[in-house]
């Protein structure tokens, strides 16, 4: 059984701090409709009943989230919180897909773009997770952490690596920064990761 931990890296509340905040880094557009992307990649979780088990993943990408979006989640986070969060990433049109491969997948609400230096860019991928008949049922602890969020980093051939956290929740502290609480020892690595030609 996985167990609970508290996972907070520096790192990567930055990086859902630029989700949310519609934090563009530089002139690379989030517009609506891009050309239609395409990534495969190796999920490798490193701890828990599951770890060492690669599972091959495609993730789609259709659309970004705009800024004027961003700032309206961030402010929906700041003021009534997680719940009222879910409640609305719930409702919001997809702007792309994850999938295991030979799956339909699920839908994803919130893709943001960022520059890295050399040419290359991350994709922040954040959204509802999708519920396991059982924690839909029985409401486990792991219900309580109802959101996935995946980070890659990719060099200016669209290959590179990154971090996938299955379950999380996410808060502001009284500092007025934003807090990751990950479910498990430690979030899985995205290994591997290309973009289809």
């Amino acid at each position: 059984m996985v167990t609970e931990r508290k996972f907070r890296a520096a790192w990567i509340a930055a990086v859902l701090t630029c989700v949310l905040l519609g934090l563009s880094m530089s002139a690379m557009a989030q517009t609506e409709k891009p050309k239609p992307e395409q990534f495969s990649a190796t999920v490798y979780p490193q701890a828990g009943v599951f770890a060492g088990r690669m599972t091959q993943i495609n993730m789609y990408v259709s659309g970004y989230t705009p800024d004027d979006e961003a700032n309206q989640l961030r402010d929906l986070l700041k003021t009534k919180g997680q719940d009222a969060l879910l409640n609305t990433i719930e409702k919001l049109k997809e702007k792309g897909r994850g999938a295991v491969v030979g799956t339909t997948g699920w839908g994803i609400p919130v893709i943001r773009q960022h520059p890295l230096p050399g040419g290359g860019r991350r994709l922040v991928f954040f959204g509802n997770r999708p519920l396991s008949f059982y924690e839909a049922r029985d409401q486990p602890r792991s219900a309580q952490y109802p959101f996935g969020l995946m980070v890659l980093n990719l060099n200016d051939k669209g290959e590179g690596e990154g971090l996938l956290y299955v379950a999380c929740k996410v808060k502001f502290n009284k500092k007025g920064e934003i807090e990751i609480e990950n479910y498990g020892i430690a979030p899985s690595k995205v290994v591997n990761v290309k973009q289809a030609k």
